[in-house]
């Protein structure tokens, strides 16, 4: 399993609930319980949460305008918010992005539906070539 891996669990764990129950305030303590106290898992954890919930308008806007056909509110929330922590690992921080794409590909291969490994593959992927060229 990769270092980050319960983590990013945890952080989709917290989005995905959002969504149905919107939270007044990050349930740090069901974080930690999730990464089974490990202090370096909370933090990554913490910083995947904070950054999506603060970027979400532009994250979504990266998921509208990749997903070719696809109406956004029709995407499963699993999918969703899996891209969500995916786009927001590479667009704002150093993770190597075969590793962003790999894990959210686990992540959604555990959690979606049998598509859903493919098709955040193709999301991920092409959000890290057009984000690779404007660098450029």
């Amino acid at each position: 399993m990769q270092k980050n891996r319960r983590a990013r669990v945890a952080a989709f764990q917290i989005l995905f609930s959002d969504e149905v129950n919107p939270y007044k305030n990050i349930p740090e303590d069901l974080i930690l319980e999730r990464v089974h106290g490990d202090h370096d898992q909370f933090q990554y954890a913490m910083m995947l949460v904070r950054g999506t919930f603060q970027n979400r308008s532009k994250i979504d806007e990266y998921i509208r305008t990749s997903c070719d056909n696809w109406a956004f509110n029709r995407l499963a929330p699993t999918d969703r918010n899996i891209l969500r922590i995916g786009i927001f690992e590479l667009l704002y921080t150093d993770t190597p992005p075969a590793v962003t794409i790999n894990e959210a590909i686990e992540i959604a291969k555990e959690y979606g539906n049998k598509n859903s490994g493919g098709f955040v593959n193709a999301i991920l992927d092409r959000i890290r070539k057009e984000h690779s060229h404007s660098e450029s």
